[in-house]
């Protein structure tokens, strides 16, 4: 979690809203730091751990389809890396276009690594653009003791995060209602309770208001 952080949540019938909002984000995302003059410099500089094992061999055709034509026969590890990006891409919509989850979680798996492999280079300051899908299952324990964990640190003196406060403070009217949801997604039946997915939801539905309508940063 930070100080951006956005959530979002989707039933089984809603892969084609989650493809259409990660193509949205991704390319907003990849766009707002390439082309930004702050950051520009550090994307034409990234540094790939051969880009070549990022993708699968059946996407090379697709991947080289997106570079310069003096290049598309070149070894893509020998690229520099802003054709790698462009190829880069081109992958990552195709992945999305197939749309299982195997195949959206290689997708964010990529655009993580492209990110990572430019702004890890940053020295000034930390920015970072990160994704991450999970199932209820493997969402709910982490999201709920990280909760948990905000409203009992408000007692700590040694607190100087504005946005950890901030979060403990919001939560904290309601840590009864995370003791009980503590112990349901903990337990061997989470998540095949209905009664406990809807507890969870309503949280992250209160989590995302105070996010979009509370928290300045």
């Amino acid at each position: 979690m930070s100080q951006s952080e956005w959530i979002g949540y989707y039933a089984p019938r809603e892969m084609e809203r989650l493809r259409n909002e990660l193509t949205s984000y991704i390319d907003h995302q990849l766009n707002l730091f390439s082309e930004c003059s702050e950051y520009d410099e550090y994307f034409l500089h990234a540094e790939y751990d051969r880009p070549a094992d990022m993708i699968d061999d059946f996407e090379e055709a697709a991947f080289r389809s997106a570079l310069s034509p003096a290049e598309r026969h070149a070894d893509i590890n020998e690229l520099d890396s802003w054709e790698i990006l462009r190829g880069f891409r081109v992958v990552i919509r195709n992945r999305l276009g197939r749309g299982d989850l195997a195949e959206i979680r290689s997708e964010i798996q990529l655009f993580n690594g492209i990110m990572e492999g430019a702004l890890g280079n940053v020295e000034y300051e930390n920015p970072c653009s990160h994704l991450q899908i999970e199932t209820a299952e493997e969402f709910g324990p982490r999201f709920v003791d990280w909760l948990l964990k905000s409203v009992e640190d408000l007692n700590r003196a040694w607190i100087d995060d504005p946005f950890w406060k901030f979060i403990g403070e919001k939560f904290a009217p309601l840590k009864p209602l995370l003791d009980v949801l503590h112990t349901l997604v903990h337990s061997e039946l989470w998540p095949y309770s209905d009664l406990a997915v809807g507890e969870l939801l309503l949280i992250v539905y209160y989590f995302k208001q105070v996010m979009e309508e509370e928290w300045q940063f």
